[in-house]
């Protein structure tokens, strides 16, 4: 339930997923194209009315969405396969500025899930955290593998 903002949508794969679950999502993404796509496929799974898609920058939007969302939902572009050629994946190295996306999210609320390459550098995801007096293990936080 509740309002999921999904900062990196896709084709909607995840916004159509979180819709139905009950989800409200504001599903954002720079490419045009991307929610032409994203819009198709929430009316082939009959859930449109439930996500209002948004066309822009999520650095730039998500100033005004402080307060507008329960929860934030990245699955921001890593630049491809070529992550798994890093022993260690520095969140730099995305197609956007990974530690700015985290703490963007965190200002709009303070449940952010973020999926990320298996071989993220989890150092640099806790100093971000720490920008926000939270932790990795502290009970808001909770790291996920597999």
């Amino acid at each position: 339930g509740g309002t999921v903002l999904d900062a990196f949508c896709g084709a909607g794969g995840n916004a159509i997923a979180l819709a139905r679950a009950g989800s409200h999502v504001i599903a954002i993404d720079i490419d045009p194209e991307k929610i032409r796509l994203a819009r198709h496929n929430a009316r082939v799974y009959q859930v449109e009315e439930k996500i209002e898609f948004i066309q822009g920058d999520f650095l730039a939007l998500a100033p005004g969405f402080r307060s507008k969302a329960d929860a934030v939902f990245l699955s921001p572009p890593w630049g491809g396969p070529s992550y798994t050629s890093f022993e260690v994946f520095d969140l730099r190295q995305m197609t956007v500025d990974g530690p700015a996306v985290l703490l963007a999210a965190l200002a709009i609320c303070d449940k952010v899930a973020a999926f990320l390459p298996r071989n993220t550098n989890l150092a640099q995801v806790a100093a971000v955290l720490s920008e926000h007096h939270l932790r990795i293990g502290g009970g808001a936080c909770r790291v996920e593998m597999e």
